[in-house]
């Protein structure tokens, strides 16, 4: 049997007109996905550099696609993403006893009240003598029974949403 002609399609550009050939086609569908894969990656709460061995780029390569404000804006919401997810083991294994943890929780969240000031006036009248590791101790003295009582279900640490 005879091959009949095959029609051209009217709605598709030539690939003399685009500039494109069908090889640069599949390239570029190769890089979509891997952009997308990428930004899946980063949605596990991964880094940068381990989601882009993970579709087998360089960190360069995927920091010049950022430059693309689609895909910047879909890193963004990703990396919040992976974020969210970290937080979330976090809280668990604070809620099990981590002491260091739940500081290390309780600072980010509430940096005004929680993180580390040093602050020294003098007026002249007298000294105060502060031991900041004996202060340090007696909070993380405090933190670890409120994680034990995280942990035996005596309280119940939960994120405020």
């Amino acid at each position: 049997m005879a091959k009949m002609p095959r029609k051209k399609n009217a709605v598709a550009a030539k690939p003399a007109e685009t500039g494109e050939t069908p090889g640069a086609r599949a390239r570029a569908r190769a890089e979509a996905d891997k952009r997308a894969r990428f930004v899946d990656f980063l949605s596990r709460g991964v880094s940068v550099t381990t989601s882009a061995k993970g579709v087998g780029v360089g960190r360069a390569t995927a920091y010049r696609w950022r430059k693309n404000e689609d895909f910047a804006r879909a890193w963004d919401e990703a990396r919040e993403s992976g974020l969210d997810r970290l937080e979330d083991l976090a809280l668990k294994y604070a809620q099990a006893g981590d002491a260091k943890l739940i500081m290390f929780l309780l600072k980010a969240g509430r940096p005004e009240k929680y993180r580390e000031r040093h602050q020294h006036s003098h007026d002249h009248a007298g000294s105060v003598d502060v031991n900041v590791d004996e202060v340090r101790s007696g909070i993380q003295g405090k933190l670890a029974r409120v994680a034990t009582a995280a942990a035996t279900g005596q309280v119940a640490l939960k994120p405020k949403r």
